[in-house]
């Protein structure tokens, strides 16, 4: 028997270190309890919070939502799936390998250094910057930016794309511009 936390005399129930539950002591009724969904596994050292998808759980990791994450990573959301050292904040973001960094909705990755921000942007090169919608990098090195439209690729190795609509303003500072291009291309 052991001491609960009303005083009284309870039966001790051992716990099973073998399900990675967390267990927490419960002050009103004494003893141990615990959450189905919020769990560490000591042999890799991550964290769920939440359902691991399928696959392997990797070392140092954390997961909230339902998540597949790679080593030394960390995904918030859900459905996302991404390699070692990388962030995932959103759902159905894939990346397919290291140090990759996806923020919103159905960005995807399969290299490695990429950085995107948006929704439905896909990259299939390394060194990648991508802010927007629904842009695509086929070649390396590209930074490319977009409105609510979006649909553009990258045309060359190295290259910036920026797609607005509504055309473009360069400022010098708050109160003056510096060149506009207007959406029909007027350059003033």
């Amino acid at each position: 028997q052991v001491v609960l936390g009303d005083k009284t005399l309870g039966v001790y129930t051992p716990v099973n270190w073998t399900d990675k539950l967390i267990a927490f002591g419960h002050t009103a009724t004494g003893g141990l309890f615990y959450q189905s969904d919020f769990r560490f596994d000591y042999t890799t050292s991550s964290l769920t919070v939440g359902t691991r998808g399928v696959g392997t759980e990797g070392l140092y990791s954390a997961s909230f939502g339902n998540n597949i994450v790679g080593d030394s990573s960390l995904a918030v959301g859900d459905s996302n799936e991404i390699g070692a050292s990388s962030i995932a904040v959103g759902s159905g973001n894939f990346g397919g390998s290291n140090n990759i960094f996806l923020f919103g909705d159905a960005n995807s990755s399969s290299q490695r250094n990429a950085t995107i921000f948006g929704d439905s942007n896909m990259s299939s090169q390394q060194k990648i910057n991508i802010f927007g919608y629904n842009l695509t990098a086929s070649h390396g090195g590209n930074a490319m930016f977009s409105d609510a439209i979006g649909g553009s690729s990258s045309i060359a190795d190295n290259a910036f794309t920026a797609q607005f609509a509504g055309g473009y303003r360069f400022r010098l500072d708050a109160a003056s511009t510096a060149v506009n291009i207007s959406s029909t291309g007027i350059v003033s």
